[in-house]
């Protein structure tokens, strides 16, 4: 009895050291993550708002269209007033003008695009497997946000089963890809 009870207590003892040590390193490496994560968050926050006179990749301003405009007519354009980037927006249903925001994607060779102020069309979000809303009460959101490269921009405008939204209920597309025209 009390070979087993001498033995319990020395693995017990040996399980609480050896969890202490492994508590010990993760605090550096904890401090060392959240220095990288505040480094990203302050590059991510510099990039925000970029301004003509900031040095882009490549000229972003002009006009973007939709080549399949039987399934999805839309214009869009992309131009600097007084500093801010801003975008005119024409489709079936809407024209809409307002402010637009760059943050630069993670390969660092493109954009991504936030045109603010255009209500989506219908936002479920997720979906139980009976397909109805888990979340009842979802507002629509109110940007729509896309990847703008040297080419065009593509929008993601629907999503699947499981997270139902429309952005723009006149395009038909799952993909609105807007080409930009080159003059």
């Amino acid at each position: 009895m009390k070979k087993i009870t001498f033995i319990s207590t020395l693995v017990f003892v040996l399980a609480v050291q050896s969890c202490a040590k492994k508590d010990d390193k993760p605090v550096a490496t904890t401090t060392q993550s959240s220095s990288k994560q505040n480094d990203s968050i302050q590059s991510d926050i510099s990039q925000k708002n970029l301004s003509k006179n900031n040095n882009l990749l490549f000229d972003i301003e002009g006009l973007y269209q939709s080549k399949d405009n039987a399934s999805c007519n839309m214009n869009l354009k992309l131009y600097y007033s007084e500093g801010k980037l801003k975008y005119d927006l024409k489709t079936d249903r809407q024209t809409l003008t307002d402010f637009a925001t760059l943050t630069l994607n993670e390969k660092k060779d493109g954009y991504y695009i936030t045109l603010k102020n255009i209500k989506w069309s219908e936002n479920t979000g997720a979906v139980d497997s009976k397909g109805n809303a888990i979340d009842k009460n979802l507002d629509l959101p109110k940007d729509i946000q896309g990847s703008l490269d040297k080419y065009g921009i593509t929008i993601q405008n629907y999503g699947n089963a499981m997270n139902s939204y429309e952005k723009f209920a006149e395009c038909g597309l799952k993909y609105i890809n807007l080409i930009k025209d080159v003059k």
